[in-house]
């Protein structure tokens, strides 16, 4: 429908029409301006004016020639995913990653940080201008090249004021006004959300969710978060709050989780946990081959080292996470029940290291979801894996940049 025959602000229904056209060829090319004009039913003088201005722009190229049905064969066009480029941060429990990706979040440039989570909020700070600092320097980019600055961080997070509410594995992580800092240090748009969040929307652009209107991606990494996605877009909640499944309530008694509650499903289930599991059963008394080398790593036990050791058939280590699997399916069952999405995503350190326990999750999930659900709902892997978060920081500033498409044009952000 041209947009335009409309009575409204004419600048409002060229945009309108400007980000059919583009999204069409984003998602679609390469395609021709007849193919355009006969998807998007605008005038075909219409369609040549905005492809004009977007070619122009080096939005779009050209990409070779179509089949002729008589005549000259026509032009094909497709998006040029290199006009702009956007930086991800991901601020995790031990490492602070980011990486410099083109609009098809393809990566340019990579850097990665340990952090100490005890060190505090201003130390933790200066390792993310750092890590930043050091990939603008390695891609040979200049910053008018770059829209913009993608942060995820372990949650709670005010998305629309840019703070970090607690970040509970984190000291001092307490009401950071995360985005502006950044902001005004780099002088572009910057955009924060919950680490689940940045999963799930990077899924929905560029993984699992792809296609999909309804899903809860869940995420098993130190901790446990989710992001749902209703009618393609993140739902968030009143203040912030949707999609901690991590501290669903899973037993009231059971052990306390990094929040301050008793029994959440992080508690039983998150890398932490698992961790913390193994030296349990050490302490107890369970034997294993792998005894010696547990006790010698102490402190520097990770949930890489338990999922290596179930790889090569450690009893304890692969029992340690079945059960973390069965509780956890407790959870993702729960979820269902309450949300009835299409698919529900697994990703995260948990399934990138030890891909069995999607199967696992799987199996006592039926056990516990009515048929009706189970028969309708997908289970199913996350395609970005360990990347879902800093793929997902890169996809929320490029759905901005595709939401207000007058920014490809100006430059300026909304």
């Amino acid at each position: 429908m041209d947009l335009s025959t409309f009575p409204a602000n004419s600048n409002l229904m060229k945009q309108l029409n400007r980000s059919q056209v583009l999204n069409l060829i984003r998602n679609q090319g390469p395609v021709s301006k007849v193919q355009i004009a006969e998807v998007t039913k605008l005038t075909f003088p219409a369609v040549v004016n905005i492809i004009t201005e977007l070619s122009q722009r080096g939005i779009i190229t050209e990409s070779g020639y179509g089949h002729s049905v008589g005549g000259r064969k026509p032009v094909l066009l497709k998006f040029n995913p290199n006009f702009k480029y956007v930086i991800a941060v991901e601020l995790e429990l031990h490492h602070v990653k980011a990486m410099i990706v083109n609009l098809d979040a393809e990566p340019v440039a990579k850097g990665d940080i340990k952090i100490d989570p005890d060190s505090g909020s201003s130390t933790i700070l200066n390792q993310v201008y750092k890590v930043i600092d050091e990939i603008i320097e390695v891609s040979g980019l200049s910053m008018d090249q770059i829209y913009g600055i993608g942060i995820c961080s372990p949650g709670p997070v005010d998305h629309n004021q840019g703070v970090v509410l607690n970040a509970p594995m984190l000291k001092d992580w307490n009401n950071i006004p995360l985005r502006d800092m950044v902001a005004q240090r780099y002088g572009i748009l910057t955009l924060l959300e919950k680490d689940a969040n940045a999963a799930a929307i990077g899924e929905l652009w560029f993984g699992a969710a792809k296609g999909k209107e309804n899903v809860v991606n869940l995420i098993v990494n130190y901790g446990i978060g989710g992001g749902i996605i209703i009618d393609r877009r993140i739902y968030r909640g009143f203040y912030k709050g949707a999609g901690e499944i991590g501290h669903l309530t899973i037993n009231m008694d059971g052990p306390q989780c990094s929040c301050g509650n008793q029994g959440c499903l992080e508690a039983y289930s998150s890398g932490v946990a698992i961790v913390r599991k193994i030296k349990e059963e050490l302490q107890r008394g369970v034997e294993t081959p792998y005894k010696e080398k547990y006790e010698q790593l102490g402190d520097e036990l990770t949930l890489k080292c338990v999922t290596d050791a179930a790889l090569d058939g450690d009893y304890l280590a692969i029992n340690v996470i079945k059960d973390s699997a069965r509780i956890l399916a407790v959870g993702i069952a729960n979820t269902i029940h309450y949300f009835s999405p299409e698919s529900i995503i697994l990703g995260g350190k948990l399934f990138a290291y030890y891909p069995k326990t999607l199967e696992i999750v799987k199996q006592h999930v039926k056990e516990r979801v009515l048929d009706y659900f189970y028969d309708k709902i997908s289970i199913i892997p996350s395609e970005l894996g360990d990347n879902a978060d800093i793929i997902g920081a890169a996809s929320m500033v490029i759905e901005h940049l595709f939401d207000y498409s007058e920014q490809l044009l100006s430059g300026d952000p909304a």
